[in-house]
């Protein structure tokens, strides 16, 4: 891919970013792990970065699943299109691209990006989760701001 030599120049790479990436994904796994818990790791991204889904000892980032977002632009070109101008062949590259240029990676592919959700101004569907309610004992003053979050997310036409 175009993107393996361009990574491969000199200064193209923030490694600072990597580091980071690398720390947070070691970091959610390891959380889970105190928890008992498994945990699915996910990137949103397009550009096929090499070694997205790789674990972090082999040098990769850590991700477990790679979501690609880019059926979502060709179905919004099918639309502006007459369905006998859709080929199939197209139709079927697009769709597998993410999942066979880098091979071994789990592809999560959908069709629209919260990106798009939110420029859009679709409404989400939301569900917020504490520890405690309004109608318990307070464990840390949690409730009173989810409720407020909820309240706002709500008005602002979200279906929370």
């Amino acid at each position: 891919a175009d993107i393996d030599a361009y990574i491969q120049q000199p200064g193209m790479l923030d490694e600072a970013a990597l580091y980071y990436l690398r720390s947070a994904t070691s970091g959610v796994d390891q959380h889970g792990k105190s928890l008992g818990k498994t945990v699915t790791k996910i990137a949103s991204e397009f550009s096929l970065f090499p070694g997205l889904c790789k674990p972090v000892r082999q040098h990769g980032l850590g991700f477990d699943l790679r979501q690609s977002s880019s059926a979502a632009s060709l179905f919004r070109q099918l639309l502006s299109a007459r369905d006998e101008d859709w080929l199939m062949g197209g139709l079927l590259e697009n769709l597998s691209l993410p999942r066979l240029a880098r091979e071994g990676e789990r592809v999560l592919t959908c069709t629209e990006s919260a990106e798009e959700v939110v420029l859009s101004r679709k409404p989400l569907k939301i569900a917020m989760l504490a520890w405690e309610t309004l109608h318990t004992i307070a464990v840390g003053g949690v409730a009173p701001h989810v409720t407020e979050l909820a309240g706002a997310l709500n008005g602002a036409g979200h279906e929370v």
